[in-house]
């Protein structure tokens, strides 16, 4: 069983260790900068929403970022998910999809019009790009 959660600052330490292995995912090099301190900037001046997902014993599992923004054409607040990361081994258990039900619920919740998804594409072995969920 997993249960999703929204971050306070005090969450952060637990946070950002999954931050990282998005990151490395990516292959960013993060060497000159502090994740953790990125994360609190973001939270502590409420630039950014973040949900993380634990397993049963309590092992952070996954989490998402969402940026408010607005929309001139809706005149209205909007959402972007730009990131969202799941463990490998809670991968493939529904872990994202509770990740993006809760940024669903986050939309409702503030009326926002829509959640726009910075969708990242990675070349496999066999040379063709797959979306990264």
């Amino acid at each position: 069983m997993f249960t999703v959660k929204e971050a306070t600052l005090d969450d952060l330490a637990r946070v950002a260790p999954l931050y990282e292995a998005y990151l490395t995912f990516y292959e960013v090099d993060y060497s000159e900068k502090n994740p953790l301190q990125y994360l609190q900037q973001r939270l502590g001046n409420k630039e950014s929403v973040i949900y993380f997902v634990v397993d049963e014993q309590g092992q952070y599992v996954g989490f998402t970022q969402l940026y408010p923004l607005f929309c001139s054409l809706e005149m209205n607040r909007t959402w972007l998910l730009y990131d969202l990361f799941v463990t490998e081994s809670a991968r493939q258990h529904g872990v994202a999809q509770l990740l993006l039900d809760r940024a669903d619920q986050l939309a409702k919740e503030t009326q926002a019009s829509f959640i726009m998804l910075r969708a990242l594409l990675r070349l496999n072995e066999s040379g063709i790009y797959k979306l990264i969920l």
